[in-house]
């Protein structure tokens, strides 16, 4: 059983590397209130992103080098409610997939909210058929939620919940890789509680995790993002709430889209027309006392 992070104890601060910052661009027209994105599987250096509510069920492909728009997306099949955060993954046959978090709930009033499941297109296309929904159901009430996070070695998705209340902690979901099929309907795991951090209003907005699984990634709406390295055979849970992150300020600005790299870069944009689209490099060789966290 996992419990909260306050109560469980953590490790020992691990040495966190220095980041350098880099301005690769700005978002493009149509990305004007960015609520989520992942890097593509099938195509390096291109993100998949999307708006928040009142978009339509519309990805765009991104350019993680300049910004530019590679592609705008219809999903079809599907009805957009409040997409929150995005995640890709790889399939045990090859094949590449999109999942959006349709999780959004800012009143708490949802009493279903949905994991749309996207064969990824390719950039040359201008629609494609969503595979499903998984539709998703909270046994303590409706929550809202804007990170999630697919665990590429277990297949699992992990959702984290937003706050709009003086609550210290907020919840911790899990569907199991086996229940992430279209047309399923579950009651998400509740497997703990994420201890937010001083200062975060709204908790955390945004999640992301490298295609090895290695690094993982939380970000808040403030001016703070955590990072974990996950050591093997530690679930993506236990890393987040029983060990130390790294932290680092991306600055001021609506954060709610993290991008983790293979090389553990770090790619963050703000909501807002013409949002920087900021690369934070982490130099190996280099370790800061002041980005550990604490």
């Amino acid at each position: 059983m996992t419990v909260p992070a306050s109560a469980a104890g953590r490790t020992e601060a691990p040495r966190c590397p220095a980041l350098r910052s880099e301005i690769r661009g700005e978002l493009p027209p149509p990305l004007t209130e960015l609520s989520g994105w992942a890097l593509s599987r099938a195509n390096r250096d291109v993100l998949w992103g999307h708006n928040d509510a009142d978009d339509g069920s519309r990805i765009y492909a991104v350019s993680a080098l300049d910004g530019s728009l590679l592609a705008e997306v219809e999903v079809t099949g599907v009805t957009e409610v409040d997409w929150e955060d995005i995640a890709t993954s790889t399939d045990a046959d090859g094949r590449q997939w999109i999942i959006v978090a349709d999780t959004g709930d800012n009143a708490e009033r949802r009493e279903s909210s949905q994991l749309i499941l996207i064969p990824e297109p390719e950039l040359s296309v201008s629609s494609v058929a969503a595979a499903g929904v998984v539709t998703l159901r909270w046994a303590d009430g409706p929550h809202d939620v804007e990170t999630l996070i697919l665990d590429p070695v277990s297949g699992d998705a992990i959702l984290i919940g937003k706050r709009f209340s003086d609550s210290p902690e907020v919840p911790v979901h899990r569907i199991a890789a086996a229940s992430l099929t279209p047309g399923t309907t579950v009651i998400a795991e509740s497997v703990g509680m994420f201890e937010v951090p001083d200062g975060q209003e709204f908790g955390p907005t945004g999640g992301s995790i490298d295609v090895s699984g290695t690094t993982i990634g939380v970000l808040f709406s403030g001016d703070l993002a955590m990072t974990w390295t996950r050591q093997p055979g530690v679930s993506v849970v236990d890393t987040i709430l029983g060990t130390t992150p790294c932290t680092f300020s991306p600055g001021s600005g609506k954060y709610e889209s993290l991008a983790i790299g293979d090389n553990g870069t770090r790619l963050v944009a703000t909501e807002g027309r013409s949002s920087p689209v900021v690369a934070y490099i982490p130099d190996t060789d280099e370790y800061s006392d002041r980005d550990r966290g604490s």
